[in-house]
């Protein structure tokens, strides 16, 4: 788990304008900052109920969620502008910061998605979707005992979860632990295809669908 995230980072999880989060910071922490901690964080979205009157929300978070969900192909810009629409108007659409944090983390954006995924699992800590994103992106980051942590959740959430363990082996093997790297085979020649592959939360219920590979 991180120790901190930046004001920008904050408002990316919550869906608020920074100068929301600075007034949040004012009236829950008895002081404004930069830097806050997770429980922090949590403290603030439980208390961030209501909008400021001039932050309007023009349409419905699950309308936007579905515009961004048929843009992702011929639009990803103009997709990842509808997700930002939907947790501006419910910052707990966990299904939205997944999508979201998602394609900002095949652009590059790496911290921007590291946000969303937490913030999917500030609603949903048991989201298997969001913790294995989460693992990926802590591993592009470079911060690898935090990515093996996040691997062995989304393990213990969904122990379907292929992809998981074999790149929890990688980074066992990485590390130089080959006796852990054995507890956690690669399964099958498909897994080796979808390494590094980040996960979608569908439209419809029911399990999540592998969309594509990430960029190193």
């Amino acid at each position: 788990m991180r120790r901190s995230y930046t004001l920008n980072e904050v408002a990316a999880l919550l869906g608020l304008s920074a100068e929301h989060i600075q007034a949040l910071s004012q009236s829950l922490l008895g002081a404004t900052r930069d830097l806050f901690t997770f429980h922090e964080v949590v403290l603030m979205r439980t208390n961030a109920s209501r909008r400021p009157a001039r932050d309007p929300v023009p349409v419905s978070a699950d309308a936007s969620y579905e515009q961004a969900c048929s843009l992702e192909d011929q639009d990803p810009t103009g997709a990842i502008d509808r997700y930002l629409e939907a947790v501006a108007a419910n910052p707990k659409h966990a299904d939205a910061h997944v999508n979201l944090g998602r394609l900002l983390h095949t652009r590059g954006r790496l911290r921007e998605a590291e946000a969303h995924y937490v913030a999917a699992l500030v609603v949903r800590p048991d989201d298997a979707t969001a913790i294995f994103n989460l693992a990926v992106v802590l591993e592009d980051l470079g911060r690898h005992d935090d990515a093996v942590t996040r691997y062995q959740e989304a393990i213990a959430a969904d122990p379907q979860c292929v992809d998981a363990y074999f790149n929890l082996a990688r980074l066992y093997e990485k590390k130089g632990e080959k006796i852990a790297a054995i507890r956690h085979p690669k399964t099958t020649a498909a897994s080796a295809a979808a390494e590094r592959a980040l996960w979608c939360r569908p439209r419809a219920a029911g399990a999540p669908r592998l969309v594509q590979q990430a960029q190193a």
